[in-house]
Protein backbone atom coordinates (compact mmCIF):
# COMPACT_ATOMS: atom_id res chain seq x y z
CA UNK A 1 0.00 0.00 0.00
CA UNK A 2 1.30 3.43 -0.88
CA UNK A 3 1.83 6.16 1.71
CA UNK A 4 -0.77 8.30 -0.08
CA UNK A 5 -3.36 5.53 0.25
CA UNK A 6 -2.60 5.21 3.94
CA UNK A 7 -3.02 8.95 4.48
CA UNK A 8 -6.41 8.77 2.81
CA UNK A 9 -7.52 6.12 5.28
CA UNK A 10 -7.63 3.15 2.90
CA UNK A 11 -6.56 -0.34 3.82
CA UNK A 12 -8.56 -0.77 7.04
CA UNK A 13 -6.52 -1.69 10.12
CA UNK A 14 -3.65 -3.41 8.27
CA UNK A 15 -0.77 -1.87 6.37
CA UNK A 16 2.38 -3.08 4.71
CA UNK A 17 4.67 -0.19 5.56
CA UNK A 18 5.03 2.67 8.03
CA UNK A 19 4.92 6.34 7.17
CA UNK A 20 8.23 8.12 7.51
CA UNK A 21 7.60 10.94 9.99
CA UNK A 22 11.15 12.21 10.46
CA UNK A 23 12.59 15.00 8.36
CA UNK A 24 16.08 16.40 8.74
CA UNK A 25 17.49 19.85 8.16
CA UNK A 26 21.14 20.74 7.58
CA UNK A 27 22.62 24.00 8.84
CA UNK A 28 25.71 25.13 6.91
CA UNK A 29 27.74 28.04 8.27
CA UNK A 30 30.95 29.73 7.21
CA UNK A 31 32.31 29.55 10.76
CA UNK A 32 31.32 27.51 13.84
CA UNK A 33 27.71 28.22 14.78
CA UNK A 34 27.45 30.36 17.89
CA UNK A 35 24.16 31.70 19.24
CA UNK A 36 22.49 32.32 22.55
CA UNK A 37 19.80 29.99 23.86
CA UNK A 38 16.28 30.74 22.72
CA UNK A 39 13.02 29.23 23.85
CA UNK A 40 11.01 27.73 21.03
CA UNK A 41 8.33 30.01 19.61
CA UNK A 42 5.63 27.41 18.93
CA UNK A 43 7.05 24.12 20.20
CA UNK A 44 8.52 22.74 23.42
CA UNK A 45 12.21 23.07 24.28
CA UNK A 46 14.94 25.47 23.21
CA UNK A 47 17.29 25.84 20.25
CA UNK A 48 20.00 23.94 22.21
CA UNK A 49 18.29 20.69 21.23
CA UNK A 50 18.38 19.16 17.74
CA UNK A 51 14.73 18.07 17.62
CA UNK A 52 11.57 20.11 16.98
CA UNK A 53 8.47 18.21 18.04
CA UNK A 54 5.54 17.67 17.68
CA UNK A 55 4.72 19.25 14.32
CA UNK A 56 1.11 18.90 13.21
CA UNK A 57 0.45 19.04 9.48
CA UNK A 58 -2.51 21.23 8.48
CA UNK A 59 -5.66 19.46 7.38
CA UNK A 60 -6.16 19.31 3.63
CA UNK A 61 -9.84 20.21 4.08
CA UNK A 62 -9.04 23.45 5.92
CA UNK A 63 -9.27 26.03 3.15
CA UNK A 64 -8.42 28.92 5.47
CA UNK A 65 -4.85 27.70 6.00
CA UNK A 66 -4.28 25.34 3.06
CA UNK A 67 -4.05 26.84 -0.40
CA UNK A 68 -6.62 25.24 -2.73
CA UNK A 69 -6.67 25.53 -6.52
CA UNK A 70 -8.49 23.83 -9.35
CA UNK A 71 -6.79 20.96 -11.14
CA UNK A 72 -6.73 23.02 -14.34
CA UNK A 73 -4.98 25.93 -12.60
CA UNK A 74 -2.46 23.56 -11.03
CA UNK A 75 -1.51 22.32 -14.49
CA UNK A 76 -0.64 25.91 -15.44
CA UNK A 77 1.16 26.42 -12.14
CA UNK A 78 3.40 23.35 -12.38
CA UNK A 79 3.71 23.34 -16.20
CA UNK A 80 4.66 20.15 -18.01
CA UNK A 81 8.28 20.52 -16.89
CA UNK A 82 7.37 19.98 -13.23
CA UNK A 83 4.53 17.48 -13.57
CA UNK A 84 6.40 14.22 -13.27
CA UNK A 85 4.44 11.04 -14.06
CA UNK A 86 4.88 8.09 -11.68
CA UNK A 87 7.61 5.65 -12.64
CA UNK A 88 7.94 1.94 -12.03
CA UNK A 89 5.21 -0.24 -10.62
CA UNK A 90 2.53 1.52 -8.62
CA UNK A 91 -0.72 0.46 -7.09
CA UNK A 92 -3.96 1.26 -8.92
CA UNK A 93 -6.69 1.98 -6.42
CA UNK A 94 -10.07 0.48 -7.18
CA UNK A 95 -11.99 3.42 -5.76
CA UNK A 96 -9.82 6.06 -7.42
CA UNK A 97 -11.78 9.07 -8.66
CA UNK A 98 -10.88 10.80 -11.90
CA UNK A 99 -9.97 14.44 -11.37
CA UNK A 100 -11.62 17.09 -13.53
CA UNK A 101 -10.07 20.46 -14.31
CA UNK A 102 -12.75 22.21 -12.22
CA UNK A 103 -12.11 20.11 -9.09
CA UNK A 104 -10.58 21.87 -6.08
CA UNK A 105 -7.68 20.35 -4.19
CA UNK A 106 -4.64 21.53 -2.20
CA UNK A 107 -2.13 23.28 -4.43
CA UNK A 108 0.71 21.59 -2.52
CA UNK A 109 -0.16 18.45 -0.60
CA UNK A 110 3.02 18.19 1.48
CA UNK A 111 3.67 21.81 2.48
CA UNK A 112 5.04 22.47 5.98
CA UNK A 113 2.90 24.45 8.42
CA UNK A 114 3.45 28.17 8.91
CA UNK A 115 4.44 27.67 12.57
CA UNK A 116 7.44 25.54 11.54
CA UNK A 117 8.85 28.23 9.26
CA UNK A 118 8.36 30.85 11.97
CA UNK A 119 10.09 28.53 14.43
CA UNK A 120 13.15 28.07 12.22
CA UNK A 121 13.54 31.82 11.66
CA UNK A 122 13.10 32.56 15.37
CA UNK A 123 15.11 29.72 16.94
CA UNK A 124 18.18 30.12 14.75
CA UNK A 125 18.12 33.92 14.37
CA UNK A 126 17.81 33.76 10.58
CA UNK A 127 18.80 37.11 9.06
CA UNK A 128 17.45 36.49 5.53
CA UNK A 129 15.81 33.69 3.56
CA UNK A 130 16.67 32.38 0.06
CA UNK A 131 13.97 29.85 -0.75
CA UNK A 132 14.64 27.62 -3.77
CA UNK A 133 11.20 26.03 -3.53
CA UNK A 134 8.50 28.58 -2.72
CA UNK A 135 5.69 26.03 -2.72
CA UNK A 136 2.55 27.43 -1.09
CA UNK A 137 4.37 30.54 0.16
CA UNK A 138 4.26 29.81 3.87
CA UNK A 139 7.99 30.37 4.25
CA UNK A 140 7.54 33.79 2.63
CA UNK A 141 4.61 34.53 4.98
CA UNK A 142 6.73 33.56 7.99
CA UNK A 143 9.53 35.84 6.80
CA UNK A 144 7.03 38.70 6.51
CA UNK A 145 5.76 38.02 10.03
CA UNK A 146 9.31 37.96 11.44
CA UNK A 147 10.38 41.03 9.39
CA UNK A 148 13.10 39.08 7.56
CA UNK A 149 14.15 39.69 3.91
CA UNK A 150 13.00 36.90 1.59
CA UNK A 151 13.84 35.81 -1.96
CA UNK A 152 12.03 32.81 -3.47
CA UNK A 153 12.20 30.80 -6.70
CA UNK A 154 8.85 29.75 -8.19
CA UNK A 155 8.00 26.98 -10.63
CA UNK A 156 6.56 29.31 -13.27
CA UNK A 157 5.26 32.82 -13.89
CA UNK A 158 1.77 31.55 -13.06
CA UNK A 159 3.08 30.23 -9.75
CA UNK A 160 4.66 33.60 -8.95
CA UNK A 161 1.42 35.42 -9.81
CA UNK A 162 -0.79 33.12 -7.74
CA UNK A 163 1.48 32.92 -4.70
CA UNK A 164 1.76 36.73 -4.63
CA UNK A 165 -2.04 37.04 -4.65
CA UNK A 166 -2.21 34.38 -1.97
CA UNK A 167 0.23 36.25 0.27
CA UNK A 168 -1.66 39.52 -0.16
CA UNK A 169 -4.95 37.88 0.88
CA UNK A 170 -3.32 36.07 3.80
CA UNK A 171 -1.69 39.23 5.16
CA UNK A 172 -4.98 41.13 4.84
CA UNK A 173 -6.80 38.35 6.71
CA UNK A 174 -4.15 38.17 9.45
CA UNK A 175 -4.31 41.95 9.92
CA UNK A 176 -7.81 41.33 11.31
CA UNK A 177 -6.64 38.56 13.68
CA UNK A 178 -5.89 39.84 17.19
CA UNK A 179 -3.46 36.96 17.80
CA UNK A 180 -1.41 37.60 14.66
CA UNK A 181 1.80 39.68 14.44
CA UNK A 182 0.17 41.41 11.45
CA UNK A 183 -2.77 42.65 13.58
CA UNK A 184 -3.88 46.20 12.74
CA UNK A 185 -6.54 47.58 15.14
CA UNK A 186 -7.13 50.56 12.87
CA UNK A 187 -8.06 48.29 9.97
CA UNK A 188 -10.40 46.29 12.20
CA UNK A 189 -12.13 49.48 13.32
CA UNK A 190 -12.38 50.74 9.73
CA UNK A 191 -14.04 47.50 8.67
CA UNK A 192 -16.59 47.86 11.45
CA UNK A 193 -15.51 44.73 13.26
CA UNK A 194 -14.88 44.18 16.98
CA UNK A 195 -11.35 43.68 18.30
CA UNK A 196 -11.90 42.05 21.70
CA UNK A 197 -8.18 41.89 22.36
CA UNK A 198 -8.03 45.70 22.15
CA UNK A 199 -10.85 46.16 24.63
CA UNK A 200 -13.40 47.42 22.11
CA UNK A 201 -16.86 46.37 23.26
CA UNK A 202 -19.39 44.96 20.84
CA UNK A 203 -22.08 47.57 20.16
CA UNK A 204 -25.50 46.51 21.37
CA UNK A 205 -28.30 46.53 18.83
CA UNK A 206 -31.53 48.08 20.02
CA UNK A 207 -34.77 48.16 18.11
CA UNK A 208 -36.75 51.35 17.58
CA UNK A 209 -39.50 50.02 19.82
CA UNK A 210 -37.05 49.95 22.73
CA UNK A 211 -35.51 53.34 22.18
CA UNK A 212 -37.75 56.01 23.65
CA UNK A 213 -37.38 59.68 22.76
CA UNK A 214 -35.94 61.90 25.48
CA UNK A 215 -38.48 62.95 28.03
CA UNK A 216 -39.72 66.52 27.84
CA UNK A 217 -37.69 68.96 29.90
CA UNK A 218 -39.30 69.89 33.16
CA UNK A 219 -38.63 73.46 34.13
CA UNK A 220 -37.92 73.97 37.79
CA UNK A 221 -39.17 76.83 39.83
CA UNK A 222 -36.88 79.77 40.45
CA UNK A 223 -36.24 78.61 43.99
CA UNK A 224 -35.19 75.15 42.79
CA UNK A 225 -33.27 76.33 39.75
CA UNK A 226 -31.22 79.01 41.49
CA UNK A 227 -28.17 77.78 43.41
CA UNK A 228 -27.58 79.29 46.83
CA UNK A 229 -25.64 82.52 46.82
CA UNK A 230 -26.61 83.45 43.22
CA UNK A 231 -29.21 85.84 41.94
CA UNK A 232 -32.14 84.31 40.01
CA UNK A 233 -31.73 84.31 36.25
CA UNK A 234 -34.21 86.15 34.12
CA UNK A 235 -36.67 84.15 31.99
CA UNK A 236 -35.53 83.15 28.52
CA UNK A 237 -36.52 85.34 25.61
CA UNK A 238 -38.65 83.94 22.76
CA UNK A 239 -35.55 83.77 20.56
CA UNK A 240 -33.64 81.78 23.17
CA UNK A 241 -36.60 79.43 23.63
CA UNK A 242 -36.69 78.87 19.86
CA UNK A 243 -32.98 78.07 19.75
CA UNK A 244 -33.35 75.66 22.65
CA UNK A 245 -36.28 73.97 20.93
CA UNK A 246 -34.30 73.59 17.68
CA UNK A 247 -31.37 72.13 19.61
CA UNK A 248 -33.71 69.64 21.30
CA UNK A 249 -35.21 68.64 17.94
CA UNK A 250 -31.74 68.09 16.49
CA UNK A 251 -30.83 65.84 19.43
CA UNK A 252 -33.98 63.79 18.91
CA UNK A 253 -33.23 63.45 15.18
CA UNK A 254 -29.67 62.26 15.84
CA UNK A 255 -30.92 59.65 18.29
CA UNK A 256 -33.45 58.45 15.76
CA UNK A 257 -30.83 58.13 13.00
CA UNK A 258 -28.40 56.25 15.23
CA UNK A 259 -31.01 53.70 16.30
CA UNK A 260 -30.67 50.54 14.12
CA UNK A 261 -33.73 49.04 12.49
CA UNK A 262 -32.93 45.52 13.62
CA UNK A 263 -31.81 44.04 16.90
CA UNK A 264 -33.22 42.65 20.09
CA UNK A 265 -34.66 44.66 22.95
CA UNK A 266 -33.53 43.07 26.19
CA UNK A 267 -34.58 43.76 29.76
CA UNK A 268 -31.23 45.39 30.55
CA UNK A 269 -31.76 47.99 27.82
CA UNK A 270 -35.28 48.76 29.04
CA UNK A 271 -34.06 49.17 32.60
CA UNK A 272 -31.26 51.52 31.52
CA UNK A 273 -33.68 53.70 29.54
CA UNK A 274 -36.17 53.85 32.43
CA UNK A 275 -33.40 54.94 34.81
CA UNK A 276 -32.22 57.59 32.34
CA UNK A 277 -35.78 58.88 31.95
CA UNK A 278 -36.24 59.07 35.73
CA UNK A 279 -33.02 61.04 36.15
CA UNK A 280 -33.52 63.29 33.12
CA UNK A 281 -32.59 66.92 33.53
CA UNK A 282 -32.29 67.02 37.32
CA UNK A 283 -29.97 69.99 36.98
CA UNK A 284 -31.84 71.64 34.15
CA UNK A 285 -31.83 75.27 35.26
CA UNK A 286 -31.94 76.70 31.77
CA UNK A 287 -28.43 75.31 31.10
CA UNK A 288 -28.56 76.27 27.41
CA UNK A 289 -27.73 79.83 28.39
CA UNK A 290 -26.06 79.15 31.78
CA UNK A 291 -22.90 80.98 30.72
CA UNK A 292 -24.66 84.11 29.47
CA UNK A 293 -24.29 86.65 32.27
CA UNK A 294 -24.06 89.85 30.21
CA UNK A 295 -27.72 90.60 29.56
Amino acid sequence: MTAMAMRRGRGGGEYKAMIEQMETMSIVTLSPLRMGPRTRLHYDGTNRGNVISTIVAPSWTDKTTVWHETVGTKKELFTTAHRLPPSGSHEVLEDAVKRDNADLEPAFFHAAPLQLWQELIHSYAIGSVIDLSVGDGRAALAALAERVPYVGVTLSEKHAELVTQRLQLEVFRLMQDAQSPFHQPGLVAALGQTAEADGVATPKKVSKACSKPPAAKKRKSKAEATPKGKAPRRPATPKEKLLADLKDRQTRLELKEETPDDGVCDEETKQEEEEEEADTHEDDDVEDWADKDDY
